[in-house]
């Protein structure tokens, strides 16, 4: 197997446009001592990295040599294109594989120069149209990625729905090329989305657990609970007060695989078309007096009678700082909801509190119109750049809005997907939808190897 070294015009749907093998076949050739390679520092917050490229370029003529520095110059130039120019469909990357390394990685290239180590008046360029030290400087960006690979979707449910994905290779989260999502059976139209990855990282992915019943808590201040979760009266008060405590114990004996970061929804509805309440996410151990507790901002449910989802707010598990809790102190963490009535005479009904992971990668998705027909498509480009859009009737719409947190594919195996969805106006619990990774990349912060 030979090894390779070139600049590679390309997109992701239309292929390799052209490339230039710096290793002879086009005139240039490492120099004596070799390209040593760059690698990047950090993870979260890493920086491009630099590459220094020796090179020796050889022609059969002066306009010859000049053609072949041509060459080189044109890709440069057309890797800035990629970032001067939003419309511009192709980018320029670096790629590479070691004589025996299985397969080839490849990294995009930001921006590049170049530097001559020897005159063109003297030997060996003029005669021997030869240009010895040339030197080629390339700003990367930090990873390596792999070409493109799918996956098969999955079906879940919009109500805190799980499923197990494909193993990712690679030591670097990979980028998500292009993720697909489509209702499935029940004939409504999805407006909000919610999705987030998890892997072993923080836990047994398999034992993680995204819904928390609000009939497995604990009822509050003019609070019951029944077979539908939790219904508040707010007969004895209508000011702000604790009306549901669930622990962590209550929904799951496992008790340290809940570890992460999590956007919590409340799926919740009020009785009657004149009533407003307001409700506040805190948590922190079951125990603790109420100073200890981490109290969000209050969020409005006003006049709606039928469920819908209510994004609470986001909270740590634990929530000190790299905790090193044991499993009895685990258990004891709890979310707890405080609300209030501020206008009308109708109850408060709390059905489940959902939970997406977000460390690892997630989306929440706003203004579409998702069903079995209109398939909404969210992209991140080489760049990082995430978008969505999606198909209306016979015709693409950029209505979607797309905030991404971490988003990326954990590495290892089978990853898992927690996804949660309504439609404008109401939260169906038993709706489900298909989850497509299309495409995906994954990455690397050296080699390669046999991936």
């Amino acid at each position: 197997m030979a090894a390779k070294l070139e600049l590679a015009r390309l997109s992701p749907t239309l292929g390799t446009e052209s490339t230039l093998d710096l290793l002879d076949a086009d005139g240039f050739k490492v120099a004596y001592g070799g390209w040593q390679q760059g690698i990047a520092s950090g993870l979260t917050a890493a920086g491009n990295v630099t590459e220094t490229i020796p090179l020796r370029v050889q022609g059969s003529s002066h306009n010859d040599l000049a053609a072949k520095i041509d060459m080189l110059d044109d890709k440069l130039r057309q890797a800035e294109w990629y970032f001067d120019n939003f419309t511009e469909k192709y980018s320029v990357w670096l790629r590479a594989k070691m004589e025996n390394e299985s397969n080839a990685r490849q990294a995009l290239i930001r921006r590049g120069s170049g530097r001559l180590g020897s005159s063109l008046l003297y030997p060996p360029a003029q005669p021997g149209n030869l240009i010895r030290g040339y030197t080629l400087s390339l700003e990367r960006y930090p990873w390596w990625e792999a070409t493109v690979e799918g996956m098969s979707g999955v079906i879940v449910s919009c109500s805190g729905g799980d499923a197990f994905l494909a193993d990712v290779t690679g030591n670097i989260p990979a980028r998500i090329g292009r993720l697909k999502i489509i209702r499935w059976d029940l004939s409504v139209t999805l407006a909000e989305v919610w999705l987030g990855f998890r892997s072993d990282r923080f836990g047994t992915a398999s034992n993680f657990q995204s819904v928390w019943q609000c009939q497995d808590g604990t009822a509050g201040t003019d609070t019951s609970i029944g077979g539908s979760g939790s219904t508040t009266t707010f007969a004895g008060t209508t000011t702000m007060a604790t009306r549901l405590t669930i622990e962590l114990e209550d929904v799951t004996s496992n008790y340290t695989d809940q570890r992460g970061e999590f956007i919590v929804l409340l799926a919740a509805h009020v009785t009657n078309g004149t009533t407003t309440c307001h409700v506040r996410l805190k948590d922190g151990y079951s125990g603790a007096s109420a100073a200890n507790w981490r109290v969000q901002d209050r969020v409005r449910i006003h006049q709606q009678t039928s469920g819908y989802l209510f994004s609470l707010g986001t909270v740590k598990i634990p929530p000190m700082m790299h905790d090193r809790s044991t499993s009895a102190v685990f258990r004891k963490f709890a979310l707890r909801i405080d609300a209030e009535q501020t206008a009308g005479t109708g109850y408060l009904v709390m059905d489940r509190l959902i939970l997406i992971p977000f460390s690892e990668g997630a989306l929440h998705i706003d203004g579409a119109a998702i069903t079995n027909a209109n398939n909404l498509y969210i992209e991140t480009s080489a760049d990082g750049i995430v978008s969505g859009w999606q198909w209306s009737g016979s015709e693409p719409s950029t209505t979607v809005t797309v905030e991404p947190l971490n988003y990326g594919l954990p590495i290892g195996v089978e990853p898992r997907v927690v996804f949660a969805g309504q439609t404008a106006t109401t939260f169906y619990p038993t709706a489900t939808a298909s989850v497509s990774i299309q495409q995906y990349y994954p990455r690397w912060r050296t080699l390669r190897g046999s991936a």
